[in-house]
């Protein structure tokens, strides 16, 4: 499963682990070593009496600071204990978000079947209605009262339908069936 918000706490877990590596860094001493080469003179001349040379190495160590950095370290590790908190916490709403939707994905499967069953029983019903209304046994009123329970029941068929396709997006959306 690829989720954003997964992907998104995955980033900071690992920003935090590189954040310690440079905490960690500066415990050790830092080495600079440099060569300069060049001219110098009041006027722009280029010959053996006009060029230098200069070479440096620094050593740089913080033997103690206060145990600042030591804090700073246990801060960093508080903050990536923190995440993965909110990391497991994220998947188990994940985990609850596809049982709901499966839950619902199910529900609207059984509605539109439900629908269908009244369409059907609606169409058998305007079928009878119709026959007698054509034999002059039944009145006006209750064959529109047929036909408009027909339309209705395929009506609702249809909103089922369109409900349960968008019942499936937000499952394929829960799931992260595509990235984006």
């Amino acid at each position: 499963m690829s989720r954003e918000e997964l992907n998104q706490i995955k980033q900071a877990i690992s920003a935090t682990s590189n954040s310690a590596e440079i905490v960690r860094s500066k415990f050790f001493p830092g080495v600079n070593a440099v060569l300069d080469y060049g001219y110098q003179g009041v006027e722009y001349n280029f010959g053996k009496d006009n060029d230098f040379w200069m070479a440096s190495v620094v050593l740089q160590w913080n033997l103690f600071r206060g145990f600042q950095d030591k804090a700073k370290l246990e801060q960093v590790y508080l903050e990536k204990k923190k995440l993965s908190a909110k990391e497991e916490e994220i998947k188990n709403q994940i985990e609850l978000e596809v049982e709901r939707i499966f839950d619902n994905l199910s529900v609207a499967r059984k509605t539109i079947d439900v629908a269908r069953k009244q369409v059907e029983s609606a169409q058998a019903s305007f079928k009878i209605v119709r026959k007698k209304y054509e034999e002059g046994v039944s009145a006006q009123i209750e064959y529109l009262d047929a036909q408009t329970t027909l339309t209705n029941a395929a009506i609702n068929e249809v909103i089922s339908e369109y409900d349960y396709y968008i019942t499936y997006a937000d499952f394929e959306r829960i799931i992260a069936l595509y990235e984006f």
